[in-house]
Formats: C-alpha cells, structure tokens, sequence
C-alpha cells in the first residue's frame, strides 16, 4: 500500500506538513488560552454546598425574598419553598443552599430568631448537613 508521501512530490509533502504541524500548533493555543480565560472567571466555592432550613417563613415571601434575605452573607445557589400537595399554598419552609458554608454559619447565625415579615425565623443547617454543625 502507498502513502500520501509516495503520491506527492516532496515539496507539496513538506508544505501540507508544515501546514497541519502550524494548524495543530494553533488550535493548542487556542484550546491554552480557553482555558486560561475559564480560570480567571471561575470562582472558587467549597467542595459541598450547604443546604439550610429556614421555618416560620411569611407565606407572602418568594424565592427571590428568600434569597435578598440570604445574599448579605454569601452566595445563594438556590431556593426551594415547601408547598401543600393539595393546596399548592406555601407552608412557611423553605430550604437555601449556599455554596460556602461559613457564609452558610454567619447566615444562620445572625437570622435564626430575627424578625421578618412580622414571623420569628428558625433557621438551621438541614439534616443532611448535620456535620458542618459539629465541626463548630
């Protein structure tokens, strides 16, 4: 069997390599500096998340309530508000995960018991995050 180099006079052989050793040597580059932009705007969070219970919620408060109530402490990754099956009304529960979980501590440090919405907050590490408790 006969390869492109037999085929082609050593001239256009040498040309089309050079060719493909400059593309390849490009696209590098390029795949180099992506990655240098997505370093620069990553932020840097813990491993784990830390989802929080917050209870005794006004029914009238949204996610976006919830989440201007968290944000003077950190990053909030989500909201969830618990709702009746039959009702579909909220229940005063909701739960916010936030992506530090010091930011996580000072939050329920400082809203566990305030006043909001005229309703004294409970506001907790969730059961499945019971160990970030400990570590106190």
């Amino acid at each position: 069997m006969t390869n492109d180099k037999d085929k082609l006079p050593k001239s256009t052989f040498l040309q089309k390599k050079i060719k493909l050793e400059n593309k390849k040597k490009f696209l590098k580059e390029d795949r180099d500096f992506e990655k240098e932009e997505k370093k620069d705007t990553k932020v840097q969070y813990d491993k784990r998340d830390v989802t929080i219970y917050v209870a005794n919620l006004n029914y009238k408060r949204d996610e976006d309530g919830i989440k201007r109530l968290f944000s003077p402490f950190g990053k909030v990754k989500d909201v969830y508000i618990l709702t009746d099956k039959k009702t579909k009304l909220k229940t005063g529960v909701a739960f916010v995960r936030m992506f530090n979980k010091d930011e996580a501590k000072e939050a329920i440090k400082k809203l566990n018991g305030k006043e909001v919405d005229g309703r004294s907050l409970k506001v907790s590490i969730a059961e499945d995050n019971k160990d970030i408790k400990s570590k106190k």
